[in-house]
């Protein structure tokens, strides 16, 4: 049988963070610092290591004291994610311990050493002054707190991620930039979701093209007509010069390892060795047409893909979502970074950029998604924001 709620007071310990003056209270949880706290902050500068600079306390009801203790884990979960994106350095809390609060007097009853998981960094520089961190939570807390809203941007799970890839000490460029660009594309992808943007045309425009496309893609594809008069050089095993012309106006070229024959239906068969392709030349009607022809594994997978090509490409997402946050001034950059991302992605040769390039490009867009997040969370214009995430330039020095 469950006791009856009793009242409870949580205390925990604060590592790594920054404060000013006394702390604050935020929704009746205190942060507040040490005594020593300063020294402590020295500490943890110099050697850098983890500390507790201070201890959160929460007052709350609960049936036992391992039940209060995981309420606390739970409230203070936001506020640890806000705190690390924030002072740009692992803030957690470690060391949970529980006091029974009656007629004033409290006794403790019980503690909790809770695991830390991917903690790394403890020492950066702030993106947000310590003076500011109290208004800063004020704001942003309401915002991640509001499942409606942090469901629709994406904006919890992209500051978790921001985090992860901004505590990694291995920086061996360009290993933090793809995480980064997953933060990106998320919220991109979110923003055009809420804004029912993900698909270029309408599903009801899109079922009349793409059952034209599957038409197509069923028979072979005819390109173009020619003159009879062309056959001659193909029954002489040559791709005539006008051939070739007409071709190249469909976008088309041929290799050098070309071969033609003739199919059971007295075609011509045009096979580009090197390329993988197979024209088909067919007479009728007094007219030679030129067909590109699809074997089934092809037809099969084009039919698969055929609904990718309404998506509309994440480049256009993240710049309509850096648009609407008044960042439209770097998409320029992105159009550049998507690049250097699909080289990574897809394994392309690295070694047209040098190692200051690399790490030039995992700066900016670092600094473009500290000045996305701040602008989503309402505080990217407070004086509170590090100076050099306000300038313009993505290569700010801090």
């Amino acid at each position: 049988m469950a006791e009856d709620n009793k009242n409870y007071e949580v205390e925990v310990n604060i590592y790594n963070m920054e404060f000013w003056k006394n702390g604050f209270t935020h929704d009746n949880i205190e942060f507040i610092p040490y005594e020593d706290y300063k020294e402590r902050y020295e500490k943890i500068k110099n050697e850098e290591i983890h500390y507790p600079t201070g201890k959160a306390k929460i007052p709350l009801s609960a049936d036992t004291c391992n039940k209060a203790i995981k309420k606390a884990e739970i409230m203070l979960s936001d506020y640890g994610r806000l705190l690390t994106f924030a002072q740009n350095r692992d803030v957690f809390f470690h060391y949970y311990i529980c006091y029974e609060v009656e007629n004033g007097n409290r006794h403790e009853k019980a503690g909790l050493r809770s695991v830390v998981v991917g903690v790394d960094k403890p020492y950066g520089i702030s993106i947000i002054h310590p003076a500011g961190i109290e208004e800063f939570i004020k704001i942003a807390i309401p915002l991640v707190k509001n499942e409606a809203k942090f469901e629709r941007t994406g904006i919890v799970k992209a500051i978790s991620w921001f985090n992860v890839a901004n505590q990694r000490h291995i920086k061996i460029v360009p290993t933090n930039f793809p995480i980064f660009w997953i933060v990106l594309e998320m919220l991109a992808n979110a923003h055009a979701k809420a804004n029912e943007k993900e698909f270029i045309i309408s599903d009801d425009g899109f079922k009349i093209v793409e059952h034209k496309i599957e038409a197509l893609i069923e028979n072979d594809l005819v390109l173009f007509s020619i003159d009879g008069e062309l056959e001659d050089g193909l029954n002489k095993g040559i791709v005539p010069e006008g051939l070739k012309k007409m071709f190249e106006t469909e976008g088309i070229s041929f290799s050098k390892n070309i071969t033609i024959t003739k199919d059971n239906e007295d075609n011509q068969v045009i096979i580009d060795e090197e390329k993988k392709n197979t024209y088909i030349v067919r007479k009728e009607n007094g007219k030679l047409n030129i067909y590109l022809t699809l074997n089934h594994k092809k037809r099969k997978t084009l039919e698969r893909n055929v609904g990718g090509i309404n998506k509309r490409p994440i480049g256009n997402k993240i710049e309509s979502l850096l648009t609407n946050y008044k960042l439209g001034i770097y998409n320029s950059e992105i159009r550049e970074l998507k690049k250097f991302r699909d080289n990574i992605i897809h394994g392309n040769n690295l070694v047209s950029y040098n190692i200051n390039e690399k790490i030039d490009n995992e700066r900016k867009l670092k600094s473009i998604l500290e000045k996305l997040i701040l602008s989503m969370l309402h505080f990217y214009d407070k004086k509170f924001v590090h100076s050099s995430i306000r300038r313009d330039r993505l290569l700010a020095l801090q």
